[in-house]
């Protein structure tokens, strides 16, 4: 009885030991995970070392259909004893698959990373493609790397050296201080250049991965140009994930050829119903603009008020002058429809040297596309009616009266009648008799 029991050990070594020491380890392995398993269809090319002192795996390939996910790596090399695996020119596409809504979605839990169990970890020369519908984004020659600082706490860096619509953005990198149940430190920079103007976005936060997932973020953008254009912004925020709920403070200040210097504050807040800027103020033009603008991201809309008090126009127009203004709006981006009702004065415009004026506006603009304008002057009175599409252009009926007299002595009002559109304007003109006694004798004109 014994020798049988000895032979079968002595068979069992062999085999335990051609799986370990010998390549039969890795192409066993490799039978092993080929296949279809679950969703995934997995392929290997190719494998070489022993399971005991190093493998790899060459030339894997892996699809998941219900996820849209298709994978290839290069080489997957494993080494036990150190506990490090290394991939090798990994490359992913992704076209994510519209899921249907879930009736009984899992309800949200707590996070806990296995630290413990990360082996260190690099990957090289990795190309990304992602597309959902009309939006995508590639990533070409990324790396990332892991490496464990203690049994509870790992770093993960991240480098992404040429991003492609991304825009304003060309590349960015990010490092991840992590821990089984949270992140402890987030650092993310990215960089861009669009027009000859550089961005760059340098951002910091921290985010508990057990709920309700507590995070706080601190992000400054900057953007300079060659002709004098500068700008910086930063956003400070926290709050919690799950359920969202986040609130925090908007401050940034620029400079621009035109527009001198500019000074921007507001406050941040989002129920991940709406995301809103509210108490915003912006000086510039030796004005202020005030108001709140908040966005709906399940319609796609946007809603708006703002008012704008002791603006300059020398900075922007041929004359000088001061404006005031206040504007109500909502637009539905999908759909590029809005509502608008806009108003404004303008005190003290020099359109004649020496002889100011003063102008009102008075505009409105419904969804279904009418429109209706009306400027008031001692020059120039104008009513606009009609129809306007952001994508149709306009047509709208003019009509008013013109008084030139300040600028063209002797003459009396001139009626005005006419149509505009994208193409085409055109208008008639009509006066009781041209200028001076003379033109008395010739009577009306158009």
């Amino acid at each position: 009885m014994r020798r049988p029991l000895r032979w079968l050990g002595l068979c069992l070594g062999v085999v335990f030991g051609a799986a370990l020491l010998t390549p039969l380890g890795p192409f066993a392995l490799a039978r092993l995970i080929e296949g279809d398993s679950g969703e995934w269809r997995i392929g290997v090319g190719g494998q070489s070392g022993a399971l005991l002192f190093g493998y790899s795996l060459v030339d894997l390939q892996g699809r998941n259909e219900t996820l849209g996910l298709e994978i290839a790596i290069e080489r997957l090399k494993i080494k036990p004893w150190s506990w490090e695996v290394e991939l090798q020119a990994p490359r992913s596409r992704i076209d994510p698959v519209v899921a249907t809504s879930d009736p009984i979605a899992e309800s949200p839990a707590d996070i806990e990373l296995p630290i413990a169990l990360l082996p260190d970890f690099s990957a090289n020369a990795g190309r990304l493609d992602w597309h959902f519908g009309e939006t995508s984004l590639e990533v070409r020659d990324w790396n990332a790397r892991y490496r464990a600082l203690s049994d509870t706490s790992g770093l993960l860096e991240l480098v992404l050296p040429e991003l492609h619509h991304l825009d304003p953005l060309d590349s960015l990198k990010l490092d991840l201080m992590l821990s089984t149940q949270r992140i402890d430190i987030g650092r993310i920079e990215a960089w861009g250049e669009r027009d000859s103007v550089k961005v760059g976005v340098k951002g910091s936060f921290e985010l508990g991965l057990a709920l309700p997932r507590p995070l706080s973020a601190m992000v400054v953008a900057t953007a300079a140009a060659a002709d004098s254009l500068r700008g910086h912004l930063e956003v400070g925020f926290e709050g919690a994930l799950e359920p969202l709920q986040l609130s925090g403070m908007l401050n940034g200040r620029g400079s621009a050829p035109a527009l001198a210097d500019i000074d921007l504050r507001g406050v941040l807040s989002t129920d991940g119903t709406r995301l809103v800027l509210d108490s915003l103020l912006v000086s510039l033009l030796d004005g202020e603009l005030t108001g709140q603008l908040a966005y709906f991201p399940a319609s796609d809309s946007v809603q708006t008020q703002l008012r704008g008090a002791g603006f300059e126009l020398a900075a922007l127009a041929p004359v000088a002058g001061r404006t005031n203004f206040a504007l109500e709006a909502s637009a539905n981006l999908v759909h590029q429809r809005f509502a608008a009702d806009f108003a404004a004065t303008l005190r003290d415009v020099e359109l004649i040297a020496g002889d100011p004026v003063d102008v009102d506006l008075e505009a409105w603009h419904r969804p279904d596309g009418a429109t209706r304008l009306v400027l008031e002057s001692r020059l120039l009175t104008l009513l606009a009616t009609g129809s306007a599409d952001l994508q149709r252009g306009y047509d709208l009926a003019l009509e008013g009266t013109l008084r030139p007299a300040p600028f063209l002595a002797e003459t009396g009002p001139v009626a005005i009648a006419g149509r505009a559109r994208p193409d085409t304007l055109g208008v008639h003109l009509e006066m009781d008799h041209l200028p001076g006694a003379m033109g008395e004798l010739f009577g009306s004109f158009d």
